[in-house]
């Protein structure tokens, strides 16, 4: 409880700054939203066989902390050197969500928020743009979103504690929404739950 007040009050002390409300949506900076590396945050690339859906915990900090690598660009392949994030799932534990919006290519753009107020996108994409693999975790992860807030093409504001697990992935910068300063996302979310220690209830109530 106390763990989830203090998440909720970090939260909501940014958004009394909305910070993120005036910044441009999820686009290129050409007006073509989610246009850059498409193949590689949609899972359609030629690499996703190499990409381990078996999630380890992470952190906002620790994901933000991650050089960028430095060839990045709208048409670079996905980055499979080892300790590459983008070839790896993970697991954001008890982190706030602070906001979100329904994207022009039908993405769920979201900005989460850590106990230092630091930000982070996660989208949750069109369950029919990504790849037949990717398809029943991000159809159920809408759901899930869906049960709980209705996503508009105008920015939200939110303040509940998420566990959110996706596949990472480095984004150009281009004044999107609650960015990491090195371009680091979730992206594509393959499972979100709402609570505080939602992953752990969700797994004990799972058959066996």
């Amino acid at each position: 409880m106390k763990r989830f007040l203090v998440v909720a009050c970090v939260a909501m002390l940014a958004l009394s700054c909305d910070p993120w409300t005036h910044l441009d949506d999820d686009d290129d900076g050409g007006g073509r939203s989610g246009f850059g590396r498409w193949t590689v945050k949609t899972g359609h690339d030629e690499d996703l066989r190499k990409v381990s859906l078996v999630p380890q915990t992470a952190t906002i900090a620790a994901l933000r902390a991650m050089k960028p690598p430095p060839d990045l660009n709208g048409d670079s392949p996905r980055f499979t050197y080892a300790g590459s994030p983008e070839i790896q799932t993970d697991r954001l534990t008890n982190v706030a969500l602070a906001g979100y919006k329904l994207e022009s290519d039908g993405d769920y753009h979201l900005v989460l928020v850590d106990g230092a107020g630091k930000s982070l996108i996660a989208e949750i994409v069109d369950p029919r743009r990504v790849a037949e693999s990717w398809k029943d975790r991000t159809t159920e992860a809408r759901k899930a979103f869906d049960a709980r807030h209705t996503a508009s093409g105008s920015f939200q504001t939110a303040g509940e504690t998420v566990t959110v697990t996706g596949v990472g992935f480095f984004d150009l910068l281009h004044g999107q929404s609650g960015a990491a300063p090195n371009g680091i996302e979730l992206h594509a979310v393959l499972d979100i739950c709402f609570g505080t220690d939602c992953a752990s209830i969700k797994a004990a109530a799972a058959p066996p």
